[in-house]
């Protein structure tokens, strides 16, 4: 028996030797965004953490609180938030909230009747912007619901739904416990519902669903043990909604480009269409209404004045802008 223990205790010191010395010589956990390293990163779980504020000052960006008392890191190419969407949309001063909070897409503002409705987080930004089709109107692939199961609506019955997404709906749920941020005007989400904590009087974000938010890449070298991660700001694109949105891939161009609006992309039958500019940017959304559904003050054209669309007769429309249309190009 003491033969025993003393081959144990000798196995365990040689263990715990060759385990020290492994941990002694792995080198520290590092993080590289644009070139520039950031100080204190570590890994909590599975996740790179990086400060708020140095990422921020590694993409020339600002980082502070905003007037609602929410973290934000500030591009300068934001999605505006939801209070001042109503500044470039003048009908969302209309609209209501048609919802409580519901997980993985928030607050659902609105009207009664025909329109885009926005899916609004805790902290003010937009996630979504979504329609809600009449049953009798009939299915399209591009439905959030599958064939055949639509959902009770009060007030409107039985109806489909489209969103596409802004901000990944994964993270949008609420009391999970972290510290909600913004970044570039979009709620900082991840798969795991992990926001934010922090160290002291730091904030620590997770750098991958940070990076990749604002449509930056990021790669982890292994023997390095380095997170390398290129961001720049940018105004959301295209290509991200589809990564959201799988829905998108079955949209084409369906006009020209029009002034003041961009392209329009969608599918034939009801949807959101969403308008894409010169550089593949989004800067808004639009809605198609058959003109002899009726006519709301929320329309952007006057009352009995709809337009002709091609295939669709006479409609009336409703465009939801992210940025100025005028500066549109």
């Amino acid at each position: 028996m003491r033969l025993f223990a003393s081959l144990t205790l000798s196995a365990a010191l040689f263990l715990a030797t060759v385990t020290g010395a492994a941990a002694a010589e792995a080198p520290a956990m590092k993080a590289v965004v644009n070139g520039k390293e950031i100080p204190g990163a570590h890994i909590t779980g599975d996740r790179t953490y990086v400060s708020a504020e140095a990422f921020a000052a590694a993409m020339g960006a600002t980082f502070g609180k905003n007037a609602n008392g929410v973290y934000e890191i500030a591009t300068g190419m934001d999605v505006p938030a939801v209070a001042k969407l109503a500044e470039i949309n003048p009908a969302l001063s209309k609209y209501q909230a048609l919802s409580p909070y519901i997980p993985s897409m928030g607050v659902h503002q609105g009207v009664q009747g025909p329109g885009l409705v926005t899916a609004v987080s805790n902290e003010g930004t937009l996630n979504a912007v979504e329609i809600m089709v009449p049953e009798a109107a009939g299915w399209q692939p591009w439905f959030d619901e599958p064939e055949g199961q639509p959902i009770e609506i009060e007030g409107m019955g039985k109806v489909y739904t489209q969103h596409i997404y802004i901000t990944s709906p994964a993270g949008l749920m609420p009391d999970d416990g972290g510290v909600p941020v913004i970044v570039g005007g979009r709620y900082l989400s991840s798969d795991y519902q992990l926001k934010g904590h922090m160290m002291g009087e730091d904030l620590y974000i997770p750098l991958r669903p940070a990076v990749e938010l604002l449509g930056g890449e990021i790669a982890w070298d292994d023997a390095a043990h380095t997170a390398s991660a290129t961001v720049e700001a940018k105004a959301i694109s295209y290509e991200w909604l589809k990564q959201l949105n799988p829905a998108l891939a079955l949209y084409q161009p369906i006009s020209e480009f029009v002034p003041n609006m961009g392209v329009h992309n969608g599918v034939q039958g009801p949807h959101i269409t969403v308008l894409t500019d010169s550089e593949g940017n989004v800067p808004g959304f639009e809605l198609v209404s058959p003109a002899a559904a009726g006519w709301f003050p929320w329309f952007d054209q006057p009352e009995n004045q709809p337009m002709e669309l091609p295939g669709l007769g006479q409609v009336y429309t409703q465009h939801i802008y992210l940025v100025d249309p005028a500066g549109i190009k």
